[in-house]
């Protein structure tokens, strides 16, 4: 069976040249693509990083997988025949929003990513990073894929 997978967090923690081989692996199980969410800016503490990612991933993550990870592009090209949809994770970007987004659209970016539910609570966003009121009323942009 061929599956598509819609959320996946793409950040890199081993060399360059180990992705190939893990791309063939997954095309080999049946993926045909996924949506990688990228952050393109994040905090320079990762404990504030931390924060905005499930436990289960804390030890895999460092401020250099991200750093590494923020142009990934040229990785996706080692995907091929792999269709992958680049979104911004946009939960730490801050200030010049606008601006940031249209520029990562020109940029190849297909997508935005801004909920964040807290491994915690199973409920609804409680202590959760909120989506920007203005964002909620007025969404800048909607992007086609």
């Amino acid at each position: 069976m061929k599956f598509y997978d819609a959320h996946i967090h793409f950040y890199l923690k081993s060399p360059t040249e180990e992705l190939k081989p893990v791309f063939s692996r997954l095309t080999k199980s049946g993926l045909i693509g996924f949506n990688a969410l990228v952050f393109t800016e994040f905090p320079t503490e990762i404990k504030t990083a931390l924060k905005m990612v499930p436990g289960l991933y804390h030890d895999s993550i460092s401020l250099a997988a991200l750093e590494m990870s923020r142009d990934p592009f040229p990785y996706f090209e080692l995907a091929k025949p792999l269709k992958i949809i680049p979104f911004v994770d946009a939960r730490f970007i801050d200030n010049g929003i606008e601006e940031k987004m249209e520029r990562l659209k020109q940029g190849g970016f297909k997508g935005l990513k801004l909920l964040y539910i807290p491994e915690e609570d199973r409920a609804m966003l409680p202590g959760a990073r909120p989506i920007r009121a203005s964002w909620r009323r007025n969404p800048p942009w909607y992007w086609n894929v």
